[in-house]
């Protein structure tokens, strides 16, 4: 009786640690990681852990909420690369334009320990988002090597040039949107004005 129950106990303890994993089938030679490690895996549990490569990701820019941002795969791009743990992204993800396997870089996304987003989108934009992104804070890159900085709280969003308006509200869902109204210099009318105003 007591050989059986040991058999059983370790074959419990065995099947808690199995994984299911599902390698990528191409190469990603360009990236800092092992190709060896991105394995896909999830454990007994069903949680993916370690590192991960996703495909045919989302053209979403950002999360409207951050909890919905860690649990699906909001990228940009074909492909993002990143750690898992307990099911839960965490530290740096990157996503990838696509020809073939990987060429370019396109987006970082880090989760911080505290449970805040930044967002690197190359080469203008710099978000941050707060744990539960009731303040986002999105630097952006505008033409003539310029900065406008967009603050927003409780879901409305404002752009400052050099701490003065210019642009009108809108409601954070609109955020890339803006942003990338900013980079194609359609303020570029406003922002002369204030330039001009802040010279006198």
């Amino acid at each position: 009786m007591s050989k059986f129950i040991t058999i059983l106990l370790l074959l419990t303890t065995i099947g808690g640690f199995a994984q299911d994993c599902n390698p990528p089938t191409c190469s990603f030679a360009m990236l800092s990681i092992d190709n060896s490690e991105l394995q896909n895996c999830k454990d007994s549990m069903g949680q993916k852990q370690g590192w991960w490569i996703l495909y045919d990701t989302a053209n979403i820019y950002f999360p409207l909420k951050i909890g919905d941002f860690k649990s699906n795969s909001f990228y940009r791009g074909e492909y993002a690369i990143g750690q898992y743990k307990n099911d839960t992204k965490i530290g740096i993800w990157k996503s990838f334009y696509s020809d073939g396997c990987v060429s370019e870089i396109n987006q970082t996304v880090v989760f911080e320990e505290d449970g805040s987003v930044l967002i690197k989108d190359f080469p203008n934009n710099e978000t941050r988002y707060n744990p539960d992104s009731s303040i986002v804070r999105s630097r952006v890159r505008i033409p003539n090597n310029e900065t406008v900085n967009i603050e927003c709280l409780n879901r409305t969003c404002q752009g400052y040039y050099k701490g003065s308006t210019c642009t009108e509200s809108f409601p954070v869902s609109l955020l890339p949107f803006y942003q990338q109204r900013l980079i194609s210099g359609e303020y570029s009318m406003q922002i002369k004005r204030l330039k001009a105003q802040l010279k006198d």
